[in-house]
């Protein structure tokens, strides 16, 4: 059974000579991926800024006409509804299409990415120099990129639909504590002992729910957690029976996992305290420990 030291002390021998270049890397795989968020973020906000142009007109345009166009019984011009619909649908498509783009720099550019990122990991186990920036483009190659891509696209799938299901109890009471506060009148000083029974209750499911929530997120989280690998350690595996083998793999391991990340609460808190720039020194130390675990889990598992 495999350790938290004994990853940690592999992990530090295997980026023994080429941890600047791990550095390194990580800061280029940043870079890389957030360019790619950026160029979609400044596209997005362009567009919206010249829809905030034309919606402004258009308020403007339809104040002008309250004098002289046909005026409803709430002293509206009968020409703004129309108009306001067809602003909003425009709106709504925007948003659309802005999450479309999102998601498909996420998977399309920042998953294969960060899939090649893990490569290089593979690599220096191996007894790669981990001098070459090959590894990171990796998952890009023709017979490779459908496969990386519809891989974590099922795996971010299924994460999607637990949280989704997860987020149920949340979701449902706070939906019923607003329209119970909306629902009481705000005037009084004072409030019932029923009323304050149901706030608590209301505010009890809320917790169990949030708790509920945050344990569906973990478990999954370590559940999924072995996809990218086996795509990459396995070129005939598929998309599907990766996210299964990763299932099996996490088996009764989970807790053992969540300890394992949490013995690198020391490096997050200088993380936080660099305001995020220690994370190029963390990140690699801690993907290097994860690879461990990976061919730990492998070993383990081919000897039963």
């Amino acid at each position: 059974m495999w350790t938290c030291d004994d990853l940690r002390a592999k992990a530090r021998l295997a980026l023994t000579g080429k941890y600047w270049w791990a550095v390194l890397w990580t800061l280029v795989y940043t870079l890389l991926a957030g360019t790619a968020s950026s160029i979609v973020s400044g596209i997005f906000t362009f567009v919206f800024q010249i829809f905030g142009t034309f919606a402004t007109l258009f308020m403007e345009g339809s104040s002008l006409q309250e004098t002289s166009g046909s005026i409803t019984s709430r002293g509206i011009p009968a020409s703004f509804f129309p108009q306001f619909a067809l602003f909003t649908l425009i709106f709504m498509a925007m948003i659309l299409l802005m999450y479309a783009g999102i998601f498909a720099v996420m998977f399309f550019i920042t998953f294969p990415l960060s899939i090649g990122y893990q490569k290089w990991y593979f690599d220096i186990r191996e007894g790669g120099e981990g001098k070459r920036v090959d590894p990171l483009f990796m998952a890009f190659r023709k017979n490779t990129y459908g496969r990386m891509v519809r891989g974590m696209a099922w795996k971010t799938l299924w994460t999607f639909l637990w949280a989704l299901i997860g987020a149920i109890p949340i979701i449902l009471s706070s939906a019923a504590a607003f329209v119970f506060i909306f629902s009481l009148d705000i005037r009084r000083t004072s409030f019932g002992n029923s009323e304050i029974a149901v706030l608590m209750i209301l505010t009890g499911i809320y917790l169990v729910g949030f708790i509920l929530y945050a344990f569906i997120i973990m478990n999954k989280y370590y559940s999924y957690m072995f996809t990218s690998y086996l795509l990459i350690d396995d070129p005939s595996i598929g998309y599907r029976e990766a996210l299964k083998k990763s299932i099996a793999m996490s088996k009764g391991q989970k807790l053992h996992m969540f300890f394992l990340d949490l013995s690198f609460i020391g490096w997050w808190a200088l993380v936080v305290l660099t305001c995020g720039y220690g994370s190029l020194f963390l990140i690699p130390y801690l993907r290097a420990t994860q690879t461990e675990l990976y061919f730990a889990r492998k070993a383990e598992l081919s000897q039963i």
